[in-house]
């Protein structure tokens, strides 16, 4: 069946990458070149490892902070929502029984 959920979600292209990205610039240039819309270092090489494996893998990924916005606090405003969204769509697949393809 289909999941139902009260989260927002907006799917877009993610890269992963070997470098911290903090030119707002060449990020840019990903959106406009790549379309893509974030920048991440971590779920790169264990979703290689699960396709390499075959076994199912999903990404759930919050922006928390955008390049070029001078908000220090911007990280800790959208944490909180950040978590409790993840966990509302984490408990959703699980009792779903299968990822979503």
């Amino acid at each position: 069946g289909k999941l139902r959920c009260c989260v927002c979600l907006d799917i877009y292209a993610c890269a992963s990458g070997l470098a911290f990205m903090d030119d707002y610039r060449y990020t840019q240039w990903l959106r406009e070149h790549w379309d893509i819309a974030a920048v991440e270092m971590e779920s790169g090489a264990i979703a290689k490892v699960c396709w390499v494996n075959e076994v199912p893998f999903m990404q759930i990924r919050s922006i928390s902070d955008v390049i070029g916005n001078k908000n220090p606090n911007e990280f800790y405003e959208f944490k909180a929502v950040a978590e409790k969204n993840s966990a509302r769509l984490l408990n959703l697949v699980m009792q779903s029984g299968k990822l979503p393809r």
